[in-house]
């Protein structure tokens, strides 16, 4: 249903798209024949009453079931996205997104240092790239912590729930900052030692230290 949602939406603008172009190009540079059209409308109209009024409420009727269409598909409960998992002898068996999501959100929190963890889980030919959104508790490596939480998620989506995963991707948030304040670990990150009394989240710009 949301494709079929999608298709509407897309061809409604499309749709409006080209028929405000034509109006707008029709009344620059086309105005004689437009009033001339405009004229030949009105005799039409008020020689076929009967018919104007047919094709007005044959296509008002269709507009409003289309759009109670549309709108029944956004308010109905949609089905929940899945994962097929791998190795299952004589059948299948499949995993909500929903439910892969707690399950690494619980195991990543497990980790040291880590205060929040927010997983988002995508699905492509049924192989998963997960993205992790994490705040730390104190000054870390965020390195060593980004290795730590990819392998978790690695142990989680192979070992225990025998999924097939794509890629992993950590973003680090300090707190106040918002998506403002995400970087992804790249090379040894160390949090100022000045920084230690912080409170949680980690105030302040993460400085990169040079390797060794």
């Amino acid at each position: 249903m949301n494709t079929f949602n999608k298709f509407l939406v897309i061809l409604m603008v499309l749709g409006s798209i080209f028929l405000w172009f034509g109006a707008i190009f029709s009344v620059w540079f086309l105005a004689d024949k437009l009033l001339l059209a405009l004229r030949d409308t009105a005799f039409l109209l008020r020689d076929n009453t009967m018919l104007v009024r047919g094709f007005v409420t044959a296509f008002g009727v269709s507009a409003i079931l289309v759009a109670l269409l549309v709108l029944t598909g956004e308010f109905s409960p949609g089905q929940p996205k899945v994962i097929r998992l791998r190795s299952v002898a004589g059948g299948s068996a499949v995993v909500t997104i929903e439910a892969m999501t707690a399950r690494l959100k619980a195991e990543i929190e497990r980790v040291p240092l880590i205060q929040m963890a927010r997983p988002k889980v995508n699905v492509r030919k049924n192989a998963a790239d997960v993205v992790v959104e994490l705040r730390t508790a104190g000054p870390a490596h965020l390195p060593t912590v980004a290795d730590d939480v990819c392998n978790v998620v690695r142990e989680v989506m192979d070992s225990q729930m025998g999924t097939e995963l794509r890629s992993v991707r950590v973003a680090f948030q300090q707190a106040g900052r918002g998506n403002q304040g995400m970087q992804a670990a790249k090379g040894p990150i160390t949090i100022p030692a000045s920084q230690q009394g912080a409170p949680p989240g980690v105030e302040g710009d993460a400085e990169r230290q040079p390797p060794g």
